[in-house]
């Protein structure tokens, strides 16, 4: 399945021979959904998402991005394209983070994903 997506300034295009793997970032970023036949020509990105030919892996360009060193690949495919997104937009930062808030406070943990993050935020 292939979507398609115009985020600010960058059009994105995502194939995938799992749909499962890419309907969480999809449905994420459904509110930027680029209609079908309304994509202007070569996409920003291209992305291919590839999980059942050999290692899972984001390819994008020439660029292999292995996605089988984390427990959730899927998940952490949208972690990926959330990167590549955030570099090809220039002058944007992403953070990676966790969040609480309390009595007017707000607690903000950043890491690399699987750090525990989440965790610590439930405890």
């Amino acid at each position: 399945m292939r979507w398609r997506f115009r985020i600010l300034t960058v059009e994105l295009a995502v194939e995938s021979d799992e749909v499962g793997a890419v309907a969480p970032f999809a449905d994420e970023f459904a509110a930027f959904a680029v209609p079908p036949g309304g994509g202007g020509g070569a996409p920003d990105l291209d992305a291919t998402v590839r999980l059942r030919d050999g290692a899972p892996r984001l390819e994008i360009g020439e660029r292999r991005l292995g996605l089988d060193g984390h427990p959730d690949p899927g998940r952490y495919l949208g972690v990926l394209l959330r990167r590549e997104l955030a570099a090809a937009l220039g002058d944007f930062h992403l953070l990676h983070a966790s969040a609480a808030a309390r009595d007017g406070a707000v607690l903000v943990l950043a890491g690399s994903p699987g750090a525990g993050k989440s965790t610590l935020m439930r405890e």
